[in-house]
C-alpha cells in the first residue's frame, strides 16, 4: 500500500453485516493490514436491542456512541451522545442496556499485542496534531458517515469528508500506534 494515499470510506458503500444473536448490524470501515490478520479495526454498528457484547479477548476497545440516546454498559456506565469514547478490554464484553432506543456507535479495536492507540472527539479538526511515530490514523465525520485513513502522518482534508451543505459537522480522530 501507498503510504501517501489517503483512503475514503462511506458507510453507505458497506453492507450490514448482521450478529449472530440478532442485536444489531457491523459496517466494517477498515481492517489493517487485511481482514483475516487484523491490528486495527474500525467499525460502526446499529445496536437494536440489549444483550452482551462480543468477547475480543487480547483486543483494547474504544466505543463512542454516534446516534439514539445512548447505552449504559456493565461495569463502565452510561456513554452518550457527545460523550467522549470509552475505553475497555475487549475479554470484558459488557452488557449493553439500549437508552430509550436503538444506537448507532463507532467502535475502534485494536490488538493489543500489535499495538495501542486512541480515539477522541474533534470539534476544531484542524487542530489535530499527528504524533510522529504514528503508524495508522483517520478521521470519522459523523454528519457524512464518511471515514477518511490513511498510513503514517500524511494530513487528511476535510473536504474529502464533508458532504455538501453541512455547516457544522462533528468528527472523531483515532490513532493507531505499533509496539516494536
Amino acid at each position: 500500500m501507498n503510504d501517501s494515499i489517503v483512503n475514503v470510506v462511506r458507510l453507505t458503500d458497506i453492507p450490514p453485516q448482521p450478529w449472530k444473536n440478532g442485536g444489531g448490524v457491523t459496517r466494517e470501515l477498515l481492517t489493517w493490514p487485511n481482514p483475516q490478520n487484523w491490528m486495527l479495526r474500525v467499525s460502526v454498528a446499529d445496536i437494536e436491542r440489549d444483550g452482551p457484547f462480543s468477547a475480543f479477548p487480547g483486543v483494547t476497545r474504544y466505543f463512542a456512541v454516534l446516534r439514539g440516546e445512548g447505552v449504559r454498559l456493565d461495569g463502565i456506565g452510561e456513554v452518550r451522545v457527545g460523550d467522549e469514547a470509552v475505553r475497555f478490554e475487549g475479554e470484558d464484553a459488557p452488557y449493553c442496556k439500549l437508552i430509550n432506543g436503538s444506537t448507532r456507535d463507532l467502535n475502534v479495536m485494536i490488538r493489543r499485542h500489535a499495538g495501542h492507540g486512541s480515539l477522541i472527539s474533534l470539534d476544531q479538526p484542524d487542530d489535530i496534531v499527528i504524533a510522529p511515530d504514528v503508524k495508522l490514523h483517520g478521521i470519522y465525520c459523523e454528519q457524512s458517515e464518511t471515514l477518511a485513513w490513511t498510513v503514517g502522518q500524511k494530513g487528511i482534508s476535510l473536504q474529502t469528508l464533508i458532504d455538501e451543505g453541512i455547516e457544522r459537522a462533528k468528527f472523531r480522530h483515532f490513532s493507531f500506534f505499533a509496539d516494536a
